[in-house]
């Protein structure tokens, strides 16, 4: 009998996290694989589908013996100290998680000699070119603000990737770096916290007024874009590079297209409003919104073999499935 590999996602309790599993559950060879979701607090979701989970905190080097010493072929890593969680994150948290969580992670997987890690970068590190390149490119350069609540964070996981771009020169550990912007997906919670002022997320908001027959408030211009991507996409790229035979790759996660701001309050209404009392949709041209951007996906779909499974509409039907189900 064959020993299979083990995949090791951390972050898998996370809201992004558990679509991620699931995906990678659903599409793993399990002949192949075993998968083992590793995080802070277990889900009914893991014991419901005979799927392995070990608690760990990742700043906690003595908590890395729980994990397995041999055939381990993949980690994930996608658990992060986040600063939207909180009113007010401690710098020192973001160093704790995010910079010396990623070296515990890079030692563990040095020392049972993993073959690859998969890392998850945020978006906000080129914040400052949204709206000045017409498509986002892979490696470009970091261009971010060094003030706001999100420049801790944005530094220790530039950090992180440092760190794991040293691992690949120095032991040989292949290395993916998926690049990620606001990935869509249904949750329960509706807030976040935006400099330590807890707000609405403005999508899921846009949603629960549709579900009201409410009216929606299309600010600025109403065919300034975005790109739409949906979680079960990026589990999509999470899986092909598990299975990837190259040593490295770095990839946005996106789907290539630029959908309006019309087209997305269009889409939420039709799919989301009572047909009897359809939202409207107020247009306020003088009011700010944030800035385009689309995504250049293309060395994905070469390295990888990804192609984007969810349009727009797609995303808003399975939305709606998962937030009737409330699956996870």
């Amino acid at each position: 009998m064959s020993i299979r590999k083990q995949v090791i996602i951390f972050g898998a309790t996370g809201n992004v996290g558990m679509y991620v599993i699931d995906y990678c559950f659903e599409h793993l060879d399990k002949r192949e694989f075993d998968l083992i979701a590793v995080g802070r607090k277990e889900k009914q979701f893991f014991s419901e589908n005979n799927i392995k989970f070990i608690s760990v905190d990742i700043s906690k080097n003595s908590d890395f013996e729980k994990l397995p010493k041999d055939n381990v072929f993949a980690v994930v890593f996608m658990a992060a100290q986040l600063p939207t969680h909180e009113s007010f994150v401690q710098p020192e948290r973001f160093v704790m998680t995010n910079i010396l969580g990623c070296l515990n992670i890079l030692e563990y997987c040095r020392k049972v000699k993993a073959e690859k890690i998969i890392y998850t970068h945020t978006m906000s590190n080129i914040a400052a070119t949204f709206g000045k390149e017409p498509v986002i490119k892979p490696r470009i350069p970091k261009n971010f603000s060094y003030r706001g609540d999100h420049s801790m964070y944005v530094i220790s996981k530039n950090t992180g990737e440092e760190l794991i771009e040293h691992y690949y020169q120095e032991f040989g550990l292949k290395k993916f770096v998926l690049h990620l912007p606001t990935v869509y997906q249904y949750r329960r919670n509706r807030f976040w916290y935006v400099n330590g002022v807890k707000k609405f997320r403005t999508f899921h908001r846009f949603i629960d007024l549709a579900i009201d027959g409410e009216p929606l408030e299309m600010w600025g211009n109403p065919n300034s874009y975005r790109d739409m991507v949906y979680v079960k996409d990026f589990g999509q790229l999470v899986h092909l590079s598990i299975l990837s035979n190259r040593d490295e790759g770095y990839y946005n996660v996106g789907t290539g297209i630029p959908t309006t701001l019309k087209e997305i309050l269009e889409g939420i209404v039709n799919v989301f409003s009572p047909k009897e009392r359809l939202s409207q949709i107020i247009a306020m041209p003088e009011k700010s919104n944030t800035p385009s951007y689309v995504l250049d996906i293309q060395n994905a779909r070469d390295e990888l073999g990804y192609e984007p499974k969810y349009t727009y509409r797609d995303l808003l039907l399975d939305y709606k499935k998962t937030m009737e189900l409330d699956k996870y």
